[in-house]
């Protein structure tokens, strides 16, 4: 799911192409070509420069907001779930930069042939890249259900929230999120080694090459979790909601906690809303297009290009949501901005320390030339005044030594 050309489409399309074992299967548009031209030809295409573009975007947004919420140093757990998402949303923005840069350095050429360390250096890589990002995905979905879970907690039992969402608790969760992600999204590497078609094969394509041409693809874990958080966070918020018009009266007993949690569920549902608005395009088409390679492969390879087009701007979407998160925290959350004006200010005030140091510095350099200058400029002068002084008294002594000649002149 991180391009075109790490889809699901590709994927199966490539079981299609490779599943006969044939060797002329070219992966990548340009294998036979040089760096520079391949480069030319990848950076050309326009979804691959917006690609890159909001992947920068979203990996700065969401630097300054892990910045931001360190600055913060709060223990709520919602904001140690807000670090996870930040830190998941860099994940899929650094993973796609990654994966364009390798698709330059290290294209992937034909399946079994070439030589042996280009192929197991372009495959593996780009299996670990592939891994990543899926990675980045499940974490981000699983972080959403967490957020539910938590917004759960504090409206349901306000007062157990902290005994309940404590910072071991709310830690353990989180951890448990990357582990769980970390081990679906390198699930392709784990079904690949527990595969015995692999040992019949491996005579002719190395273990990243299997990988790559497995009918299993570690994608697949995508679609399940994100069915099951949207199923499980449609259930939470649909109570949640419940609770909260049955309280909307009740505000003088629920307090300032209420207003509060009532916030941060508003802020919730917009992540939760731009999630869905960006994430269930490319999952529905990626969905069809599984049935469809099954069912109709001739026309998923007479239009090929097309799709894998559609499919690349459609994943442009899942950088927009990345970069949409930061922006919600900065507009909804007072504590975020507080920290983002704290960080600014920071910032401000290092390069006004640093202009000030500059100057200092070049202050302090011309006033050493000067005092330099006004030294020679002093011991010049007195050399001076010591010449004048010395060709003056010589003109007083000439006169002297001249007068009694000119008395014996005189004389004579």
């Amino acid at each position: 799911m991180m391009s075109s050309n790490v889809s699901v489409l590709m994927y199966n399309l490539s079981e299609l192409l490779v599943g006969n074992e044939s060797e002329d299967y070219v992966y990548d548009v340009f294998p036979s070509s040089d760096m520079k031209h391949r480069a030319e030809a990848i950076l050309s295409q326009p979804d691959t420069m917006i690609a890159l573009i909001l992947g920068l975007l979203a990996i700065s947004a969401n630097m300054l907001s892990l910045l931001a919420l360190i600055n913060l140093s709060t223990g709520i757990p919602h904001a140690r779930l807000i670090m996870s998402l930040a830190a998941s949303d860099m994940l899929i923005a650094v993973s796609l930069v990654f994966h364009v840069i390798n698709k330059i350095l290290n294209p992937l050429d034909y399946l079994g042939a070439g030589p042996t360390y280009i192929r197991l250096r372009s495959h593996c890589l780009h299996m670990v890249i592939k891994a990543l990002n899926t990675t980045a995905l499940n974490v981000t979905l699983l972080n959403l259900l967490g957020m539910a879970l938590d917004h759960h907690i504090a409206i349901m039992k306000p007062l157990h929230y902290h005994m309940l969402m404590n910072r071991r608790r709310s830690i353990l969760m989180i951890s448990l999120f990357w582990v769980i992600a970390t081990v679906c999204g390198f699930s392709d590497v784990i079904v690949s080694i527990m595969n015995p078609r692999y040992m019949r094969l491996r005579h002719r394509y190395n273990f990243c090459e299997f990988v790559y041409i497995s009918r299993y693809q570690e994608e697949y874990t995508v679609f399940v979790i994100a069915f099951i958080c949207f199923v499980a966070m449609a259930f939470v918020y649909i109570g949640i909601c419940v609770t909260v018009c049955k309280l909307h009266d009740q505000q003088s007993s629920a307090g300032g906690n209420f207003r509060q949690n009532k916030k941060a569920l508003c802020t919730t549902f917009f992540i939760l809303g731009t999630f869905v608005l960006c994430w269930i395009p490319i999952c529905a088409f990626q969905l069809i297009m599984i049935v469809q390679v099954k069912v109709n492969p001739e026309m998923v390879q007479r239009w090929m290009y097309v799709l894998g087009q559609v499919d690349s701007y459609m994943y442009n979407l899942l950088l927009v949501n990345a970069l949409c998160d930061p922006v919600i925290y900065a507009v909804r959350m007072r504590e975020m901005r507080q920290s983002y004006i704290s960080l600014f200010k920071s910032a401000c005030m290092l390069r006004h320390k640093g202009t000030l140091s500059r100057r200092l510095t070049q202050r302090e350099r011309s006033t050493s030339f000067d005092r330099k200058f006004s030294k020679v400029s002093l011991l010049s002068s007195r050399s001076g005044e010591q010449t004048q002084t010395q060709q003056l008294q010589n003109s007083q002594n000439s006169p002297q030594n001249s007068q009694p000649l000119c008395h014996t002149e005189s004389a004579v």
